[in-house]
């Protein structure tokens, strides 16, 4: 398995409306997580059956620095790409900051939902939270330009900021720009509507574009990769806009089609089980096995049956599968690791 999502602890100091961490912190995981020890031993499994990127996610892992600090030199001293995502609110702490400077990650990740302050600490419920973020990018960016990128959930609340939010975060520096999209809406109370879909299209689109023309890249073909994933963006796939206001960014993938994901990454539950992607969190099926008590040899295998039925067989929900659409904007290509988390 190449790629993990190691979910250390669901519990977040954010209590976003779009996302259901701290409900499940307290219900599915009844507020239990790993130690290190367990960490360890499941990332060296992993690790002997081939892992190359891990990104240590939640809620926010940094809520449990004294498992995430360590978890983080071990993954790296074993030759793995580690990258953190974080809310940011954690960065009161001297200390914290201290103790990342000196077990740094290969990519950290915050989470931004506005060009503006207020919009984005309202949608995190955590005031000071965006000026906070800002001010830590640029001190860990001063203390030995250490790797930083930002992760957008694109909604219909924050689409028309996207060229602010691109030109305001690479003038503070940072490596790459993760642009995901909102899962499991069944209500669209956060997707693009079809007319918004079209005013993306003909209006924000193009102003991207000139953002983009604007921005420092280390190399041309960087700018050129980024310009071409924003100009196909929201396209391809047969998808259109009506299926994507429906939330079917995948409508294509249904009964035996073929799944480029399942066989390179999975994702770690903070309860050692294991599911096949992102997009199977929300239904929580099929679980494939627990890591602390089971070989990531024997999960990862065709002789597992639950594997082997997902390998060629689409479940339900496949059809609203964001991958395809995910995309990674990158000013320098020591964060080309990881490009759709």
């Amino acid at each position: 398995m190449r790629e993990v999502l190691l979910k250390v602890v669901d519990a977040c100091p954010c209590d976003c409306a779009f996302c259901d961490s701290n409900e499940m912190f307290e219900t599915r995981f009844a507020r239990r997580t790993f130690e290190l020890d367990t960490w360890t031993r499941i990332a060296d499994d992993l690790i002997a059956n081939g892992l190359e990127v891990a990104i240590i996610t939640g809620g926010d892992p940094l809520s449990k620095r004294q498992v995430v600090i360590p978890l983080i030199r071990h993954l790296r001293a074993a030759g793995v790409f580690v990258s953190v995502n974080t809310s940011g609110a954690q960065f009161t702490s001297e200390s914290l900051l201290a103790a990342l400077l000196a077990d740094y990650p290969d990519l950290l990740v915050f989470s931004i939902d506005s060009a503006h302050a207020r919009q984005h600490d309202e949608s995190r419920v955590r005031p000071g939270l965006f000026d906070l973020i800002l001010a830590t990018i640029s001190r860990l960016k001063s203390a030995g330009d250490h790797p930083v990128a930002i992760r957008v959930v694109i909604t219909n609340r924050n689409y028309t900021q996207i060229p602010e939010i691109i030109k305001l975060f690479h003038g503070y520096g940072v490596d790459c720009v993760k642009f995901t999209h909102i899962e499991d809406d069944q209500t669209a109370d956060y997707l693009l509507s079809v007319d918004q879909l079209g005013d993306f299209d003909v209006t924000v689109r193009p102003r991207i574009l000139e953002v983009l023309q604007g921005c420092d890249f280390e190399t041309e073909a960087l700018r050129d990769d980024a310009i071409e994933k924003f100009t196909k963006l929201l396209s391809g796939n047969d998808v259109t806009f009506e299926h994507l206001a429906r939330g079917e960014f995948s409508p294509t993938l249904s009964g035996p089609a073929e799944c480029e994901i399942i066989r390179r990454f999975s994702v770690i539950q903070s309860n050692g089980q294991v599911l096949p992607c992102c997009e199977s969190e929300h239904h929580y099926d099929p679980v494939l096995g627990n890591l602390a008590t089971t070989t990531a040899s024997e999960i990862f295998s065709e002789k597992n049956r639950r594997y082997l039925k997902i390998l060629g067989n689409r479940q339900t929900y496949c059809t609203r599968c964001t991958e395809p659409h995910n995309m990674q904007i990158s000013f320098r290509s020591r964060t080309l690791a990881v490009q759709k988390r």
